[in-house]
């Protein structure tokens, strides 16, 4: 008789079966990633909280700062040197004439002519001086139009946008926009019978608050320069003669004038008293052609 084998135990798994394992295990899987996922927004936030927490810090801290240095008070500024008001470059001049006479106006000289006259007598001598020194005036040394104070004068267009040049570049709009100015007839007649515009007197303001900044430049930047030139008193005869002159006509603000305040009170005390006329009148004549320097002639 056979003996009979033991029967073999088979495991047999429905397809039932094993697709609810992979189920699981795909659920399983899904949980440890929103886990993860969790995680890394929770960090991320907390990153975040500590970096606005120190934006918070550093812009308190900042405030902090500004409203202390408000309540203390600002440093005053270094004083400006200003050689050209040491007594020796003061007394500094060309010649002794009495300004306050010689600007004023002639009985038989008409305003307008009068202005137009000088006016293109000032440019020339203010075009000249700044010519012998403009290998000085570089844009790498001057790299904004200054005064003194370190007061910056910008560039207006037609259009009234301001731009800002360096001195060289400035100069040279100013002597373009002059040098037109003047060489136009509709502006500044020069023939018989013409008549001036009814903007003269404001295209003349302009022109001597462009030829200000100019001198004023030469002053602050360039005085040492004319110093080692022996042009200091030429400067200085100009600049007496030029702002005489406005004054007498009200040609430029006294804000304008400020920040060669100073220089024009220490030129002044150099010349003689305008009241002191020892009962002689003196009469200021001109030749009627443009350019020329009027001439101061004492009747005796």
């Amino acid at each position: 008789m056979e003996e009979s084998k033991p029967e073999e135990k088979v495991t047999v798994y429905c397809r039932q079966d094993l697709n609810s394992d992979s189920e699981r295990e795909r659920e399983r899987e899904r949980e440890r990633e929103r886990e993860h996922a969790f995680k890394r927004r929770n960090t991320s936030m907390n990153f975040i909280k500590c970096q606005l927490h120190h934006v918070f810090e550093m812009t308190r801290s900042a405030q902090k700062g500004r409203r202390k240095d408000k309540d203390s008070p600002t440093p005053p500024a270094p004083e400006e040197s200003k050689q050209y008001l040491e007594d020796q470059c003061v007394k500094e001049r060309v010649t002794d004439a009495d300004f306050f006479k010689l600007v004023s106006l002639p009985h038989c000289i008409d305003k307008n002519e009068w202005l137009a006259t000088h006016t293109i007598s000032f440019f020339n001598h203010v075009n000249l001086l700044y010519g012998v020194i403009s290998e000085y005036c570089t844009s790498e040394l001057c790299t904004c139009m200054t005064g003194p104070g370190n007061v910056q004068f910008l560039w207006f267009d037609d259009k009234g946008k301001k731009y800002k040049y360096t001195a060289p570049q400035y100069v040279d709009y100013v002597t373009t926009y002059i040098q037109k100015e003047i060489s136009d007839e509709n502006v500044f007649p020069t023939k018989f019978g013409q008549t001036f515009p009814s903007t003269f007197e404001s295209t003349v303001r302009k022109i001597h608050r462009y030829l200000f900044h100019v001198m004023a430049h030469m002053y602050h930047a360039h005085y040492c320069d004319i110093v080692c030139l022996q042009l200091h008193g030429h400067l200085n005869t100009l600049f007496t003669h030029f702002m005489i002159f406005n004054i007498k006509f009200d040609l430029m603000e006294e804000k304008e004038m400020d920040i060669l305040q100073d220089l024009l009170k220490a030129l002044m005390k150099q010349l003689p008293d305008p009241n002191q006329n020892d009962g002689k009148e003196n009469q200021v004549t001109s030749s009627p052609l443009r350019g020329d320097q009027p001439m101061a002639v004492t009747n005796s």
